[in-house]
């Protein structure tokens, strides 16, 4: 298996942007043969879905594998705009719930994993599948708190008399709260909530995989089921569902350090081992924000995950495009890189 590169962009911008149309060739020229659209973000989608099976369309007739990307959940604050100056809406739909910390207060912009969001999702992604589309990965916003290191869970009064209702407790939030953040003990109720959240991220992938669909879900660096990620749980449930690891290091000033270098090979292997199968394996290779991370230095991050085994290399900026500068420098590292996965 050689090196697939793999990036996003905007259906609408593929159709009406051409600086975009414009980068198409450079990109096929760099070697990307997989383009992934931006699907369905947050309760909406990116595009108008009619923009996205036309994009489809065109940028299969230049040649590339075209599949969609979407962002289920929301990220905590602004972490699509590469660019300060967009007017990205972050909102959910008042048919949502924020997801509530542990302090009682709504985490802006994540939605809690419920039954009416799972549902939009899975509606969603029946429409993707409907114009031809027949892989979706979901951002790593798909896990049950905002970073890899914090227990995950809604701490909402909804989602913890379901939990008391499911363990036979009755736990208040501010309780049940420092019961999951204390050093010691009540290792019983603690892993009750962390299978409960893991369940909830299985039971979304479950409900968005319709037939003829295959789900992706991207792991966060670090990733594991403190956040509700359960990578065996994933296989065992959901067995073709494919994966991202790798997430971080999105910047010169992280990348430059031996503490960042160690964490981004710690986490890819870790994940990877627990993957078993390369080929549903992708990397997250980042530049956030724009121009954050140096052409050198994404080019060495794509050194750093080739060497760890990976092929699939997916190059990702947010909403913002990466532009030429970047492609040259990818361009002129393919040979060596290339080599790199034949190596390893």
């Amino acid at each position: 298996m050689g090196i697939n590169l793999n990036y996003n962009v905007s259906a609408h911008r593929v159709l009406h942007d051409q600086k975009m149309k414009d980068m198409l060739p450079i990109m096929r020229d760099t070697g990307v043969s997989t383009l992934w659209l931006f699907g369905y973000f947050y309760g909406r989608f990116e595009s108008e879905l009619s923009e996205i099976e036309k994009a489809k369309k065109y940028l299969e007739s230049e040649g590339f594998e075209v599949n969609a990307i979407s962002i289920p959940v929301g990220h905590p604050g602004n972490a699509l705009d590469g660019d300060i100056s967009s007017h990205t809406d972050l909102t959910i739909p008042d048919t949502w719930h924020y997801r509530v910390n542990g302090e009682g207060k709504n985490t802006y912009f994540c939605a809690a994993i419920d039954d009416v969001m799972i549902k939009d999702n899975a509606e969603a992604a029946k429409k993707l599948r409907d114009i031809g589309i027949t892989k979706i990965f979901y951002d790593d916003d798909l896990r049950t708190s905002s970073s890899s290191s914090e227990i995950g869970g809604c701490f909402c009064e909804k989602c913890i008399e379901e939990f008391n209702s499911e363990t036979g407790h009755n736990f208040d939030r501010e309780i049940l709260y420092g019961i999951l953040t204390s050093d010691e003990g009540a290792e019983e109720i603690k892993e009750a909530w962390t299978d409960r959240n893991c369940r909830l991220v299985v039971k979304f992938l479950k409900e968005v995989t319709h037939e003829g669909l295959t789900s992706g879900i991207m792991i966060a660096q670090g990733g594991k089921r403190l956040s509700g990620t359960d990578i065996p749980l994933i296989k065992k449930e959901v067995p073709e569902t494919f994966f991202r690891v790798g997430e971080g290091n999105f910047t010169d000033e992280k990348l430059n350090t031996e503490e960042g270098k160690k964490g981004l090979i710690k986490s890819l292997l870790t994940h990877k081992e627990l993957i078993g199968d390369i080929s549903k394996t992708y990397s997250e290779t980042t530049v956030f924000p724009a121009r954050a991370l140096s052409p050198e230095n994404l080019v060495e991050k794509m050194r750093i995950e080739i060497k760890c085994g990976l092929k699939n290399i997916y190059l990702m900026s947010g909403v913002w495009l990466i532009d030429e500068p970047y492609w040259e420098a990818i361009k002129k590292a393919m040979p060596e890189l290339i080599a790199l996965s034949e190596q390893y």
